[in-house]
């Protein structure tokens, strides 16, 4: 951590100077002298790009070295039949949080989007912010500094605010995540023991402790710096609700959304490459793929590093690449969708086409999801398998059965606190949660919020439960 923060300080002070010399040198040149002039531009944008681009490849290179090795390693050898012995590296809590972030900050300095900041503690207190440095979110300088580093007084509104969010995420996380871990565990240490229904609620049952998990993870963050005064940027807008898998992962861990598109997918498909392979596809099939080809080339980049970076192992890499077919082929397929749609004349009945598209998109971003639990690519095509198997001879013992090695209790208090969840994102969804919120008379808010306290402490961290950290730390 210490390199990153000294790397990016010392890099973007170094492009500020040159800037600073840029302007006094671009005074002392004559308007009329063009040429002179855009030499001198030319040079320092030079010099900044190199600068940039020794930063980026430097710390690049020490978190894949760190991350990868030994995923390089396995490979190789499954590939070749060596023996190369793996490596026993430590990894830096939240690096590859902490070194994207700091990336994007280079970044922005380079492409004039603000100054570069002068103080080391505030470039080193930015990077090392602790609500985030877990889990994210991704923040960009310019939005979290103006929070981040301005007198921040005592404020009850704050703390209330702060406390409420809190609140809410314990409850997501050890009401709802933990409980629902249980049983998720049992399911994916023995894909073979399981068939059918079982393991089709598995795969809902591991999306819901997912998005529980992390979602109360932010919420937590962003409650604690609310309380200090500190703005962080949301990276959740009810992605469950969404009508496809393209909307789905812009809802879904947003601050990660917007840095692969603002640092990887822009640059990609605006980049003369992408721009010159656009062309060519216009003049051979059209303008329609003139202006997909593009985006298509940026999107192989974007998701092969996405499925990466959530993991060092081959899983991880098919499972960006899984997002990245259905993307594509949404896209390419969007004249037929079309029609089918005006064929079925689903503008007639707009509320069942919407739930029909985000039913769709929960059930595909479940079966994908998948993927990622499993111990490896093999096992998920196993438990793939299975989805289809045992329905004939499979025997269902009740309800609880789908919730192996959950009590009764765990079962009533994660199924209730869900569809509490549920309830509040539908209404978030369609901007009525505020306005219900203030309807309801401070005496029994207070009593809401005793319960919910109460109910942690009651049914929270039992010897049973899942209580092993937050599960995207480990990407």
């Amino acid at each position: 951590m210490l390199f990153t923060i000294v790397s990016t300080y010392a890099g973007a002070k170094l492009m500020m100077r040159r800037n600073e010399a840029l302007s006094v040198q671009l005074a002392d040149i004559s308007d009329e002298l063009r040429d002179a002039r855009r030499a001198a531009r030319d040079d320092a944008e030079r010099y900044n790009k190199r600068v940039l681009h020794i930063a980026l490849f430097a710390n690049f290179c020490l978190w894949a070295v760190i991350k990868y090795t030994n995923f390089s390693i396995e490979t190789i050898n499954m590939i070749t039949g060596a023996s190369f012995p793996l490596q026993h590296f430590v990894m830096p809590l939240g690096m590859s949080f902490y070194t994207f972030q700091s990336m994007g900050y280079l970044t922005d300095v380079y492409r004039h989007k603000y100054e570069a900041e002068s103080s080391f503690i505030k470039v080193a207190t930015f990077i090392t912010f602790f609500p985030h440095i877990v889990q994210g979110p991704f923040s960009r300088f310019d939005q979290l500094g103006k929070t981040l580093f301005r007198e921040n007084k005592f404020s009850y509104d704050n703390l209330c605010k702060g406390a409420r969010r809190i609140l809410w995420g314990l409850v997501k996380k050890l009401l709802i995540a933990d409980k629902l871990g249980l049983a998720v565990n049992v399911y994916f240490l023995d894909v073979q023991g399981y068939k059918g229904a079982y393991l089709w609620v598995a795969s809902v049952l591991y999306g819901m402790q997912l998005y529980a998990d992390f979602s109360g993870y932010m919420d937590m963050v962003c409650g604690g710096a609310k309380i200090m005064g500190i703005e962080v940027a949301e990276n959740f807008e009810r992605p469950f609700l969404a009508k496809s898998v393209e909307e789905y992962w812009r809802r879904w861990h947003i601050t990660l959304g917007t840095w692969f598109r603002d640092y990887v997918f822009y640059p990609i498909s605006m980049g003369p490459s992408a721009q010159k392979l656009g062309r060519k596809s216009r003049k051979k099939f059209g303008p329609r793929m003139g202006k997909l080809v593009p985006s298509y080339l940026a999107l192989i980049f974007v998701w092969s590093i996405t499925g990466i970076w959530h993991g060092a192992a081959w899983k991880y890499v098919i499972w960006g690449l899984a997002n990245l077919f259905i993307i594509v082929f949404s896209m390419q397929m969007e004249t037929v969708y079309k029609k089918c749609r005006k064929a079925c004349h689903a503008d007639r009945h707009p509320r069942i086409w919407n739930f029909f598209q985000v039913f769709r998109t929960f059930w595909l971003i479940n079966f994908l999801r998948v993927m990622s639990n499993c111990k490896d690519f093999m096992e998920s095509l196993t438990y793939y398998g299975n989805l289809f198997r045992g329905w004939g001879t499979m025997h269902i013992d009740g309800i609880s059965s789908f919730f192996p090695s959950m009590s009764r209790i765990d079962i009533i208090i994660a199924s209730f606190f869900s569809l509490i969840f549920v309830f509040v994102d539908l209404m978030q969804e369609y901007d009525k949660w505020d306005e219900f919120v203030e309807r309801v008379p401070a005496i029994v808010r207070s009593i809401i919020y005793a319960g919910l306290i109460f109910a942690l402490f009651m049914y929270a961290g039992g010897n049973n439960d899942l209580t092993s950290g937050f599960l995207y730390a480990v990407f």
